[in-house]
């Protein structure tokens, strides 16, 4: 590791205080690592460490500040930024590990013209500011996910073996078999945490029993077509992900039933502020693209929170939200009173996560929509991608509001001489 190409500077301070008008004791607000810090009760008798570093770059005199959202870099970090390399390095947000790759910048001065309390014989700054940049901005610390593969049960019914799959860490025990065969959701393990074993997601099976008139179980689509399956049991299928790496307990649905002949402008005007769309297209190309958009949209993979005001929704639950139809449970409002509310999920969003090197980039709708003004479109990015509709709980809300009521004409009869009982 060599030295001799910068020095590192270290300093302690305090937080500065001034006597108040009230003479009370009153602190100014200070910088440290170019972070601006309003004095608290937490601070009082704190000893502050400021790091700064001294290098030359190109033979000319730089500097920058050793110290970077609280974490301060290391001597063999210094040596590799002073060259001109990159690093890598946790940094602690709160409760959050967040990986950072970065390296450093030059920091553009703005010179006032108009100042001339400087000899212009003299360099305007003694040495060139530089400043750590992360080349991706610091991402969520995503620990080693394990997935399972698929193991096989064999049951026996009507005489008939049927083979069931599952996506798990294990299988179905007898209780959940049951549970399952008679109309029940279940769940399982379907991926874990590699360093500590615990369940990182879910996977939720219903299973749909088999049809007598098609002679064996129906897999329904929006659109109404049907598959009709061969074994006398029914049809077992992965309805769900709930994923135990997010807060809110994100469920993924495999499916979601949509009502038929919605209004897809009304629902155009529940996802986008109808100002943007109108100020980016013309009334002939939203006439021409805005249903065929929309019924893209409502037919990619939903996901909504798996919790409403600390309510965490059953198994049951989401099956019934993923056929579009409404749930009603108990909560504590803030006042801690309890209450009881029905609902059921409404479009919110629409987002596309694109996967590149070193990160992902989370585009909501008015990114989507943005690259082109002759066409609304969703892009098929070249990088891999996911599109993701977005949906939440809504009291009273729902899908159906959104399909036009027709208005029944009211029958009059011409009666003049009030003849006809009617």
């Amino acid at each position: 590791m060599d030295k001799s190409n910068y020095e590192i500077k270290r300093d302690l301070f305090y937080p500065g205080s001034f006597q108040g008008e009230d003479g009370s004791t009153q602190y100014v607000p200070f910088e440290n690592a170019g972070e601006r810090f309003e004095f608290s009760s937490e601070l009082n008798g704190k000893v502050y460490e400021k790091v700064s570093v001294k290098f030359k770059k190109d033979g000319e005199d730089a500097q920058f500040c050793g110290v970077w959202h609280g974490h301060i870099f290391t001597e063999d970090e210094v040596s590799v930024l002073c060259s001109g390399g990159s690093i890598t390095f946790d940094s602690v947000e709160g409760d959050m590990v967040y990986t950072v790759t970065g390296s450093l910048k030059e920091v553009q001065k703005d010179i006032d013209p108009f100042n001339v309390s400087f000899n212009s014989s003299y360099k305007l700054f003694n040495a060139a500011e530089y400043e750590f940049v992360p080349e991706v901005f610091p991402k969520k610390y995503i620990p080693k996910i394990t997935e399972f593969g698929k193991k096989t049960l064999y049951i026996y019914h009507e005489g008939e073996l049927v083979e069931m799959e599952f996506l798990c860490r294990e299988l179905p025990d007898a209780a959940q078999l049951n549970r399952l065969l008679g109309g029940g959701i279940i769940e399982v393990v379907g991926k874990e945490f590699t360093e500590s074993g615990q369940p990182a997601a879910y996977y939720g099976y219903e299973l749909k029993k088999a049809s007598a008139k098609y002679g064996g179980c129906v897999i329904h689509y929006n659109d109404g077509s049907y598959i009709p399956l061969k074994n006398s049991l029914g049809e077992y299928r992965f309805l769900y992900e709930r994923s135990l790496r997010t807060g809110d307990l994100t469920v993924t649905l495999s499916s979601f039933f949509m009502p038929k002949d919605m209004d897809m402008r009304k629902v155009a005007e529940q996802l986008f502020q109808m100002e943007f769309l109108y100020e980016n297209y013309s009334s002939e190309i939203l006439d021409r693209d805005l249903d065929e958009f929309m019924g893209r949209v409502l037919r990619c993979p939903v996901k909504f929170s798996g919790v409403w005001c600390g309510h965490i929704f059953t198994p049951e639950e989401i099956g019934k939200l993923s056929r579009g139809e409404s749930v009603d449970f108990d909560y504590f409002d803030e006042s801690g009173a309890l209450c009881r509310v029905k609902g059921a999920l409404e479009i919110s969003g629409l987002q596309c996560i694109l996967h590149k090197e070193g990160g992902s980039v989370l585009l909501d709708q008015y990114d989507i929509v943005r690259g082109s003004q002759d066409k609304i479109v969703m892009p098929d990015y070249d990088c891999e991608h996911e599109y993701f509709c977005n949906m939440s709980f809504v009291p009273e809300g729902g899908m159906k509001k959104f399909v036009p009521v027709k208005e029944e004409e009211e029958f009059e009869s011409y009666d003049p001489d009030g003849m006809v009982p009617f």
